[in-house]
């Protein structure tokens, strides 16, 4: 990557960043179109924030809320970036314990890879001074890391560009590199097409997918072509979130989807003007 990298020479390796320390964010000038690697604050502060001390400084957004929440849209539509690291940990909780156990998880050859994020300047009203701050991009847990948490940071997978859904999308189910499943440009398995909660699909035939007796499934294929795309269970640490509702009910996880299987965008969500209409619009389905 063509990245100005002057502090790569004269920045102590950190072995186990904390929220408030500052970690290197590769960023692009939006006048100059310079990429740039820089240090930066963990804990985003939003540029218009009124409060002294900076608000409540969140260090993670979540894939499915980024771009409408009002402390993260801004910063997802103008300034986004990449965090390079070469693993990170997550923390499992231990039954009848207060304490979790910590696990480093790592790519299986060591190599480096890239955590999306998104940054922020703020201005310290009492000194006046320009704080960089960012914040890290999460999604469900793929398949390894579901064991330990239910979310982890975006991994963003080396040659896998990625794009929003738009109406009369032709999709197929692709397990990406990542180790994560999601859908795809057919004619083009490296892009990744994002579907936001509340888009209704169109499947070519009826859904494969694996058969799961904890939602009450009799067999492997769904009798129905039409889908909403939602967000499920998002209190339970133990469960993918991502999912189709079918118009008889029936929840199917997309981790539990086969490949290959095509489907179209019928209808992209509303856009919501608030808060509260975004989460009404994400409608969380509980599955017991």
């Amino acid at each position: 990557m063509n990245v100005r990298d002057s502090w790569l020479h004269s920045y102590p390796p950190r072995w186990n960043a904390a929220p408030s320390q500052e970690l290197l964010v590769i960023r692009r000038n939006h006048q100059t179109g310079e990429i740039s690697l820089d240090p930066l604050r963990w804990g985003l502060i939003p540029y218009w924030c009124m409060d002294p001390a900076g608000g409540r400084k969140p260090i993670n957004a979540k894939c499915e809320t980024v771009r409408n929440l009002p402390t993260f849209r801004d910063a997802y539509r103008k300034r986004r970036g990449i965090v390079p690291v070469d693993g990170f940990f997550e923390w499992r909780a231990i039954k009848g314990q207060k304490a979790k156990q910590p696990y480093a998880i790592a790519m299986k050859d060591g190599a480096p890879f890239g955590i999306a994020g998104i940054w922020e300047n703020w201005k310290e009203p009492a000194s006046g001074e320009w704080i960089r701050t960012f914040a890290i991009i999460t999604a469900d847990a793929n398949e390894l890391v579901a064991e330990i948490h239910n979310r982890m940071p975006l991994i963003l997978a080396p040659g896998v560009k990625s794009r929003p859904a738009k109406v009369g999308d032709k999709l197929t189910i692709h397990h990406f590199n990542t180790g994560t499943r999601g859908f795809a440009a057919p004619e083009d398995a490296n892009t990744a097409v994002c579907v936001l909660p509340g888009t209704e699909l169109a499947f070519a035939r009826g859904v494969s997918c694996r058969p799961r007796s904890v939602l009450g499934w009799k067999a492997s294929t769904v009798h129905h072509t039409t889908a909403i795309f939602r967000q499920i269970n998002k209190d339970d640490p133990r469960t993918h979130h991502d999912a189709l509702e079918f118009p008889n009910g029936q929840i199917v996880l997309l981790t539990d989807l086969f490949e290959d299987q095509e489907a179209a965008v019928l209808q992209l969500p509303a856009q919501p003007a608030t808060a509260a209409e975004a989460a009404a619009q994400e409608r969380i389905v509980l599955v017991g």
